[in-house]
């Protein structure tokens, strides 16, 4: 079942208590509540990267996380996986088989894959399969595109939501009381620490229904030269 943001933003204005806040400040509170999500519930991608003649360094996707799998050549049956193998192990380019990730953790450099086959050919094909971030809102004030986060876990994103709302109005309150009441600041901080509260009870609750759910497993080898130090890789 497909949502828009859109849809999803009149969902969540209507459940909101305030609704005063228009949809360009819940798209933005929606953006911080994806983010969230994606660090405990990422998206499974692949990136095609085509390759250039001996190039062995390669950016990856933006919203990349975590490598699940590194697979050159690609369309093999069964598909061929490269195993990882830090780039500053002396035998790291004495073989056709290894990848590593360099990691720089900063938005304006993104983080590269390396190849250790020394002649790569010119326009074949690696796919990188990856964890990444679920789909963002591109303009919170001109809402479009599609939600990617599932819908049994929409509940999430709206407690979401009403935290940064009761939140802001905490803070709002603050820096411009409308009265001289010191409890009404005190109901309002209340009110944020028991939506941020709501928020984490039902993200522990998520992730433990998810811990129980099976993951399929690709079983490996283990006298292949490209199969990984342990006896399976685990596919998500």
């Amino acid at each position: 079942m497909t949502i828009t943001f859109s849809n999803l933003i009149t969902q969540i204005s209507y459940e909101m208590v305030d609704t005063s806040w228009d949809d360009a400040y819940v798209g933005y509170w929606l953006n911080m509540a994806i983010r969230d999500y994606s660090k405990y519930f990422p998206l499974v991608k692949i990136q095609t990267i085509t390759t250039l003649l001996n190039d062995n360094q390669y950016d990856l996707a933006s919203d990349f996380m975590d490598v699940i799998a590194v697979e050159y050549p690609t369309g093999e049956t069964p598909p061929q996986y490269l195993s990882r193998r830090a780039f500053t192990q002396p035998d790291f380019w004495e073989s056709d088989y290894w990848y590593d990730i360099i990691e720089h953790k900063d938005d304006t450099d993104p983080d590269e894959l390396l190849i250790s086959k020394t002649t790569l050919a010119a326009d074949d094909s690696i796919d990188v399969h990856y964890h990444g971030h679920h789909a963002l809102i591109a303009n919170p004030a001109s809402v479009t595109g599609n939600c990617t986060v599932p819908v049994y876990h929409h509940n999430l994103l709206s407690l979401y939501v009403f935290w940064q709302n009761a939140l802001s109005l905490a803070n709002t309150e603050q820096q411009s009381p409308t009265s001289s009441s010191s409890l009404l600041m005190a109901q309002l901080a209340q009110n944020a620490r028991r939506a941020e509260n709501a928020y984490h009870v039902a993200l522990q609750q998520a992730l433990y229904a998810d811990r129980g759910k099976s993951r399929p497993v690709q079983w490996v080898d283990g006298g292949d030269s490209r199969s990984n130090d342990d006896s399976m890789a685990r596919i998500y």
